[in-house]
C-alpha cells in the first residue's frame, strides 16, 4: 500500500499537474480554485437552509457495521437471480435540512445522503448524438429544483474556467452531472468502481480514499454482475477480508488518499474507490466527466469490454445463462452445444464470435481471450444467496400478539422505520 501521487496546482495554471496525469492514473490536486470560494460558506445550516424543498433519499445503516451500499431498485427483480430481498442499507425519503439534523445528532446511526445538484445541458439540436453542446468554461445547469441561493453558489463560486482548462489539458470528457454528498462521521462506501471518470472534491471533513487499479477488477475484487443491483461493487468485503472465499483478493495492492477541504481527487474510470468519511458533516462534490480523448490506463479497456460481453449475452441468453456461454466461448466449444442448421444457432454464433472480437480488441498484445472470460466466472456470475441470510420470510413469523413495554428511545420512536426488528430483539 502506498500514497496517491500529490500535486501541488497552481492556482493561475491548469498544466501543473499534467506529469502526474498523464500515465492515467489518479492524483490528488491541491491548491486549485475549484471549491476554494465554497469551503467557509458551505456549513450544514447553509445547506439546509438554501438547498430547496426537494426531498432527498439517505441511505442509512447500524453505527457497528457503518457501511453503505447503494441498492439498484431496477435490477432488483422479485424472484430473480440476483434478488436481493432487503437491501443491506436502508433508504429514507426526508428533506435536506431534517437529513442534516439527523447526520449531526445521529448516534446509533449512519448516514449518507447523495444528491444530484448539477447536469448537462440537452444536446443541442444538429449537434453529436448524446453529447451536450458546448457551454462557456464547461459549466452544467444547476437543478432548478434548489433554492436560488444554492444554484447561484454552483454557477458562480465554483471555478469552472479552472475546470475547463484542465479538461483540455488532460484530455477529460464534458461534465454531465454533479452530486453533493454529505456523509456521517465514520462512514464507509464500499469498493465500488465507476464507468466514467470522476472528481471528488472535497469540501468539508476528511476523507480517506482507498483507490484500486482495474487490473485487479478480475483479479482479486470479484466484481459483482453487471444485472446484480450491486452493479460495480466488489463482492469482497474489505473490512473483513475472507482468503478462503475470494483467494485472490491477497494479491491486491492499492493507493491511499487522504483528502482535505479544497482537495480534488482524480479518479479514473474502472478504478476501485474505498472511501471513509471521517467526520461528521463531511461535505463533498463528485463531479461526473463524459467520454473524452484520455488514453485509458491499464485493464480498464478489459473491464469496459467484460461489461458489454456480460450485457450482450445476457440480453441474447438470458441473465441466468451468462457464466455458461462464456465459459462455452472461452473454451471453443460452441459445437457441443449450437444446432448451426437452426436460426436460433446461426446467431448463437454470431454471438460467439462478436463476443471474442470484443474481447480481442480491448486486449494488449499478446494477452489471451480466454484467460479474461474465464477470470470474468471465477467465483462469479452466480447467486449471491449470503446477501439474503438474515431474511425472515414474514409468512414464518407468528401471528400471536405479543405485548411489550415500549422502551424506544426519542430517536426510535421518531424513525420507527430504521429500527423495524427492535421489538424481536428485545423480546
Amino acid at each position: 500500500m502506498h500514497w496517491c501521487a500529490g500535486q501541488e496546482v497552481d492556482a493561475n495554471t491548469a498544466f501543473a499537474a499534467w506529469e502526474v496525469l498523464r500515465g492515467g492514473g489518479p492524483a490528488v490536486l491541491r491548491g486549485t480554485p475549484l471549491v476554494t470560494q465554497l469551503l467557509e460558506r458551505w456549513t450544514l445550516p447553509h445547506l439546509a437552509a438554501h438547498f430547496g424543498g426537494r426531498r432527498v433519499t439517505a441511505l442509512c445503516a447500524p453505527a457497528q457495521r457503518a457501511a453503505v451500499l447503494c441498492a439498484d431498485a431496477a435490477k432488483n427483480v422479485y424472484g430473480g437471480l440476483y434478488h436481493v430481498r432487503e437491501p443491506e442499507s436502508q433508504a429514507l425519503a426526508m428533506g435536506f435540512g431534517e437529513a442534516a439534523e439527523c447526520i449531526a445528532a445521529w448516534q446509533e446511526r449512519r448516514a449518507l445522503v447523495r444528491a444530484e445538484v448539477m447536469r448537462a445541458p440537452a444536446p443541442a439540436l444538429g449537434g453529436a448524438a448524446g453529447l451536450p453542446p458546448p457551454e462557456p468554461h464547461g459549466r452544467p445547469l444547476a437543478c432548478g429544483d434548489l433554492g436560488a441561493v444554492l444554484r447561484e453558489d454552483l454557477t458562480d463560486r465554483i471555478g469552472w474556467q479552472w475546470l475547463q482548462e484542465a479538461r483540455r489539458a488532460h484530455r477529460w470528457g464534458s461534465v454531465m452531472g454533479v452530486d453533493l454528498e454529505l456523509a456521517s462521521g465514520d462512514l464507509l462506501q464500499p469498493a465500488r468502481y465507476s464507468t466514467r471518470d470522476r472528481l471528488l472534491v472535497q469540501i468539508a471533513g476528511r476523507r480517506r480514499v482507498l483507490l484500486l487499479a482495474p487490473a485487479h477488477v478480475f483479479a482479486g475484487l470479484y466484481p459483482f454482475p453487471v444485472a446484480h443491483p450491486y452493479d460495480g461493487y466488489a463482492m469482497p468485503d474489505l473490512e473483513r477480508p475472507d482468503a478462503v472465499a475470494w483467494p485472490a483478493l491477497t494479491g491486491v495492492r492499492g493507493c491511499v488518499a487522504l483528502l482535505r477541504p479544497g482537495d480534488v481527487l482524480f479518479v479514473p474510470a474502472f478504478w476501485f474507490a474505498h472511501v471513509q468519511d471521517m467526520d461528521a458533516g463531511a461535505t463533498s462534490l463528485a463531479i461526473r466527466l463524459g467520454v473524452g480523448m484520455r488514453l485509458q490506463g491499464p485493464g480498464a479497456a478489459a473491464a469496459a469490454a467484460a461489461r458489454r460481453l456480460e450485457e450482450r449475452v445476457g440480453a441474447a441468453e438470458g441473465i441466468a445463462h451468462i457464466r455458461r456461454w462464456l465459459l462455452i466461448i472461452a473454451h471453443n466449444d460452441e459445437a457441443r452445444w449450437i444446432d448451426t442448421a437452426t436460426v436460433a444457432g446461426y446467431r448463437r454464433v454470431v454471438m460467439c464470435q462478436e463476443a471474442r472480437d470484443e474481447v480481442e480488441a480491448a486486449l494488449a498484445p499478446g494477452e489471451r481471450g480466454a484467460a479474461l472470460l474465464l477470470s470474468m466466472c471465477e467465483r462469479r456470475l452466480l447467486p449471491t444467496p449470503w446477501l439474503n441470510k438474515s431474511f425472515r420470510e414474514p409468512l414464518y413469523l407468528t401471528v400471536r400478539a405479543i405485548q411489550l413495554p415500549d422502551t424506544r428511545t426519542d430517536e426510535q420512536r421518531r424513525f420507527p422505520e430504521l429500527f423495524p426488528r427492535l421489538a424481536l430483539a428485545d423480546s
